[in-house]
């Protein structure tokens, strides 16, 4: 089960309506209730697991957001969500990151092949426009005046 706050940002409605027009929207929309839920609180986990610079809104929330005393969500964290969660549920390219992350540089099937970049992935998310997303609240990042 969802719940707001606790293991996710977004409900399952709310990310059908950020992924409306995205490239794989329709994969999105054919998979069930549950398979939902189960990519959400994924896509929710690995973007919790980034490291994010100031502070919890309260030193006891199981999130990271809201952060730096605001009271609300980011938008951009929402939508990051939902991009990874869009990203995980692409079961193909699941298993070529896998190849990736295993340290494969190349496959080949009969007269097909395939040859990976080193680091070619977004970094820890699935979605690199989603890491894209929440790289101002990262550590390390800075606003340029």
């Amino acid at each position: 089960m969802l719940i707001l706050g606790e293991n996710t940002y977004i409900s399952a409605e709310e990310a059908g309506e950020f992924l409306k027009g995205e490239p794989g929207a329709e994969r999105w929309g054919a998979l069930s209730s549950e398979e939902k839920e189960g990519i959400l609180k994924r896509a929710a986990r690995h973007v919790n697991s980034l490291w994010y610079s100031g502070w919890r809104r309260t030193p006891c929330q199981v999130m990271e957001f809201p952060r730096n005393g605001s009271e609300t969500v980011p938008e951009a964290v929402k939508l990051a969500q939902a991009l990874e969660a869009l990203a995980l549920s692409d079961t193909q390219a699941a298993s070529r990151r896998q190849l990736q992350e295993q340290g494969v540089a190349s496959i080949s099937l009969g007269k097909a092949s395939e040859s990976y970049k080193a680091n070619a992935g977004g970094g820890d998310l699935a979605s690199s426009e989603a890491l894209r997303l929440l790289r101002p609240y990262l550590l390390g990042s800075a606003v340029m005046v």
